[in-house]
């Protein structure tokens, strides 16, 4: 009898042999992983924790750090569904930086004077002259 059942789940304990030493080590091994797996999962989330608040307190006073925050976490979240290592601090400086590339592009389409508070006469010059606006033909 011993040796014939090498199923890897053992979940049928009725055709355990405890003379197996393949079928007994297995099953010492499953239930050795299924005890760590809490202590590992602490771990893991022991290191995201510190991760994140090691990132909050280097860019926490960033304007709009929940924003940035939160694609950094979403790119976390595809890292990890990959098997990637996950690196907050890193994905949020690479969110941080697209989100400044878009920013700046915003006002690319704009002549330069009229990028700024002072320049509102520029910019509506600019947007009658481009056809975004209609002029203003009062009351």
């Amino acid at each position: 009898m011993a040796g014939n059942n090498h199923s890897e789940t053992l979940d049928d304990l009725e055709d355990f042999d405890p003379f197996d030493r393949e079928q007994m080590n297995a099953l010492i091994e499953r239930r050795v992983q299924a005890a760590l797996a809490p202590s590992r999962q602490q771990q893991t989330d022991n290191e995201l924790a510190s991760q994140y608040n090691s990132t909050l307190a280097k860019f926490g006073s960033d304007s709009n750090f929940k924003a940035i925050m939160g694609r950094a976490l979403e790119m976390c979240l595809a890292d990890s569904k990959t098997g990637r290592a996950i690196n907050i601090e890193k994905r949020y400086e690479e969110a941080s930086a697209a989100n400044s590339r878009q920013t700046g592009k915003a006002l690319e389409h704009l002549p330069g004077r009229a990028k700024t508070v002072r320049g509102l006469g520029a910019l509506i010059q600019h947007n009658f002259e481009t056809g975004r606006a209609r002029p203003y033909r009062g009351r």
